[in-house]
């Protein structure tokens, strides 16, 4: 399992531009180094000459392309040719592989690290797509099959059944970092679709969300959770799933940028980056309450 303490959580954050205007809360969490930004285009992104759609066109980027983020500008980040607007474009995680790291044996956890994972039906470059698991997705490695020049990773389902073979280099195995119990309270405000986390009283972080459908206001008691592996509609590899309440569950989004928005798919969508802290951060005594 691959948890996070608050300050570490920050830390590799970034804050605002990696989980998208999340604010910390208390003077603790607040980091004054930040690391170089990337962005991966969610789609073919038309890339302006002001943060405008009127503005003039300056160039495109792919789906998948990776560009730097220089500032976010509300709905818009700047990139080295201009602005692009920001839901088209997913911050990623400022993670490098870690070449010393001991692959474990089968089966284990593993999280996206490149821009997307291409899995296919079998073991080469030519197969047949299966599907794509974009960056922060997490997904159970089964079986593996060492290759040059990188090895190929058995992926399971959310059945736990064969899913198909993706290439080892945009994976990491997920590493453990235990977090310290406190009284922990995660507020949802339905209306502003805005995420507060309490610890002991004290409000510590907050941040947009993405929601899905009705969800019914009280308090809702955590229930059980998941790292990773589930489907959502033609989505594989949902990372970090909380389940609570009546079968709400919290879970970590790739596919999207639009947090702060109604959005179809789980009921309470955040960044895969956000939703791996809370998975660790809350516990079996948090309470979710929704508002």
């Amino acid at each position: 399992m691959n948890t996070y303490s608050r300050r570490s959580f920050l830390k590799l954050s970034g804050i605002a531009l990696s989980a998208t205007a999340l604010q910390p809360l208390h003077p603790l969490l607040r980091v004054e180094e930040q690391p170089q930004y990337r962005g991966r285009a969610l789609t073919a992104l038309s890339v302006y000459q002001t943060p405008s759609v009127d503005a003039p066109l300056v160039t495109y980027r792919w789906p998948d392309s990776i560009v730097p983020i220089l500032e976010e500008h509300q709905n818009w980040y700047r990139i080295e040719d201009g602005y692009v607007p920001r839901a088209g474009l997913q911050p990623m995680m400022p993670i490098s592989p870690d070449l010393n790291i001991t692959i474990p044996d089968e089966p284990f956890w593993a999280e996206v690290i490149g821009p997307v994972a291409i899995v296919r039906q079998h073991c080469a470059a030519n197969a047949p797509l299966v599907t794509r698991i974009g960056h922060g997705g997490v997904a159970q490695i089964i079986d593996r099959l060492p290759d040059t020049p990188s090895d190929w990773y058995a992926l399971a389902d959310s059945d736990g059944q064969l899913l198909g073979w993706s290439q080892s280099a945009v994976w990491q195995p997920i590493q453990s970092e235990a977090v310290p119990a406190a009284e922990r309270i995660l507020h949802i405000d339905t209306q502003t679709r805005q995420m507060t986390a309490f610890e002991d009283n004290t409000a510590i972080l907050q941040a947009p969300v993405s929601l899905s459908g009705a969800i019914a206001t009280g308090i809702h008691n955590w229930q059980n959770q998941q790292i990773g592996g589930l489907q959502s509609e033609a989505y594989h590899g949902v990372p970090w799933v909380t389940r609570f309440g009546a079968d709400y569950t919290i879970t970590g989004v790739y596919w999207h940028n639009r947090f702060g928005e109604s959005v179809p798919g789980p009921t309470v969508q955040v960044t895969p980056l956000l939703a791996r802290w809370l998975y660790g951060w809350l516990s079996p005594t948090s309470s979710i309450h929704i508002t």
